[in-house]
């Protein structure tokens, strides 16, 4: 691994690990310490995102449940690269919902804010909505080739 390549050394990506209410998928925390969510909806619409939890994957017939593990969030009024982050500020209360207005949200959970016995995180949009996973912090720097899939 060349040094200064992110990938593998600091974080794993899935662009396009939700899709829709219909296609959701999970990842796995067993090998980081955590995960930012990116999720934005096409055409600047609107949607909902519900941050839900298991000890199995999906594949494994996981059962998700809702969880609150948000306690800041950042906003991008549009998805052009022409807006910068805005902070929420701590929050009174953790939230396990977020909406999207415009533009795009961005939101850290930590393998520590999962329920006990849980290592799997899904980010589940109501409609229309696409969630990106950037996984961060590798208990184990891998080359690339070498990452086990996220939702594995």
């Amino acid at each position: 691994m060349a040094l200064g390549e992110g990938l593998g050394r600091l974080f794993d990506v899935e662009a396009n690990i939700s899709r829709n209410t219909g296609n959701t998928k999970c990842v796995s925390l067993k090998d980081y310490g955590g995960v930012t969510f990116v999720c934005w909806v096409p055409a600047g619409g609107q949607d909902l995102f519900i941050v839900k939890s298991a000890s199995a994957s999906v594949a494994a017939s996981g059962s998700f449940t809702a969880f609150n593990p948000i306690s800041r969030y950042y906003n991008k009024a549009l998805d052009d690269g022409t807006t910068q982050w805005t902070d929420s500020g701590d929050l009174t209360a953790n939230l396990g919902t977020i909406t999207v207005l415009s533009g795009q949200v961005a939101f850290y959970v930590g393998a520590d804010d999962l329920p006990a016995g849980n290592s799997y995180v899904q980010v589940v949009p109501g409609t229309s909505g696409i969630v990106t996973a950037i996984l961060q912090d590798p208990i184990v720097q891998r080359n690339p080739k070498y990452l086990r899939a996220p939702n594995s």
